[in-house]
């Protein structure tokens, strides 16, 4: 067996595992290059207690034409935000109306609790429903 019939077969997968590589990368930028980023929302509050210009731990459910996302708002530190966030859009996300939950915090308008966390302890068996 020469030399040259030896390498071909580990140079032909070398080719192989490149050409794949650079196939996905130039999709992948494609595929970013075509997004178009909306914000949704900002946090307005200026409570102490929370991490402001925070939005976190989102959730979203879609059904037909319709969104809707809801999201913690000025994160406490213990836990709990200081309000709950929402968007919606009824035209499959083309435009959105977003705000913020009343009587859910001391930091919502009109308030009401300390932190967005629910009034009933968290232990399964307990709670609404």
């Amino acid at each position: 067996m020469s030399r040259i019939s030896q390498w071909r077969r580990p140079i032909g997968i070398l080719v192989a595992i490149i050409l794949a590589l650079a196939l996905a990368l130039s999709t992948t930028i494609l595929a970013f290059a075509s997004v178009t980023l909306l914000q949704l929302s900002s946090d307005p509050f200026t409570n102490i207690a929370s991490q402001h210009r925070t939005e976190v731990e989102p959730d979203t459910f879609a059904a037909g034409s319709s969104l809707v996302s809801v999201f913690q708002v000025g994160r406490i530190f213990g836990g709990g935000a200081a309000d709950i966030g929402f968007a919606t859009s009824t035209d499959g996300g083309k435009s959105f109306t977003s705000g913020f939950l009343p009587d859910t915090t001391t930091a919502a308008t009109p308030s009401m609790r300390p932190s967005a966390m629910p009034p009933w302890p968290l232990t399964p068996g307990t709670g609404p429903g």
